[in-house]
């Protein structure tokens, strides 16, 4: 009977471990075909496997981006590098602990699945977890454009009006694949990624009113707002070297 147990617990374990690195994979492949379903349903919602504690995460990304900046010193500055660092730590590990924290307007909880998150505390403390020297309070309390403007670091935001010309200036060739703000007029914020598609991250306040990633052309949030500023963080040299030097 014992060992039934236990091979029942095995198949267990693999059936959900490579259902997530499936979902886990639109962030790894472009060419992944993953169901607008198990993007949109709260019980489907993508996210790591929990090997370690979220807290014991941030440690070592800590650690490695503190050998990055000590070989980036040691050696001529590699963009590219800090892009790719950045990115990672932010989407492919520190985003997936998120996913499924529940939405608050007032919402400014700093533990993920703990307590509830609104959209701009989200952004705020997701960056202050990657290595960005922000104060998450204030950056979450300002309006999306002058969120903008201090995430800039001193680089143009971009303003479009209409949702379908954004979608247009993201799916442009001379737009660069990577991470990047997104403020809705005086209302929501949140992450695009830019890759095959165009991926929206938030702690989204309709339904399932939780952090999640979807589809930018399928949210329907995003089809309600007329006018937006974009700000790139993974192609600003400076975001990045504020990320970098502050760890």
């Amino acid at each position: 009977m014992k060992k039934w147990s236990m091979f029942f617990a095995l198949l267990v374990f693999v059936f959900h471990w490579t259902s997530e690195a499936r979902v886990n994979a639109i962030f790894l492949h472009d060419d992944a075909d993953v169901p607008d379903s198990v993007l949109l349903t709260q019980d489907s919602i993508p996210r790591l496997p929990p090997v370690i504690p979220y807290f014991a995460l941030l440690k070592q990304l800590k650690q490695k981006r503190q050998q990055l900046k000590s070989t980036l010193n040691a050696n001529q500055i590699d963009f590219q590098k800090m892009q790719m660092e950045f990115e990672r730590q932010l989407v492919q590990e520190i985003f997936p602990y998120w996913y499924g924290t529940a939405w608050d307007f007032n919402g400014y909880t700093n533990r993920p699945n703990q307590g509830k998150i609104a959209c701009g505390y989200f952004v705020s403390t997701t960056l202050l977890h990657s290595g960005l020297p922000i104060d998450r309070y204030k950056l979450a309390q300002m309006a999306p454009l002058d969120e903008a403007k201090m995430l800039a670091y001193g680089q143009e935001v971009t303003c479009v009006n209409e949702f379908d010309s954004l979608m247009m200036f993201m799916q442009d060739s001379s737009t660069k694949n990577g991470v990047y703000f997104i403020g809705l007029d005086q209302n929501h914020v949140g992450f695009l990624l830019k890759r095959k598609h165009i991926w929206f991250i938030h702690s989204a306040y309709n339904e399932p009113a939780v952090v999640r990633v979807e589809i930018a052309l399928k949210s329907t949030i995003m089809n309600s707002f007329s006018r937006f500023y974009l700000v790139g963080l993974t192609t600003n040299e400076k975001f990045l070297a504020a990320w970098l030097n502050a760890s």
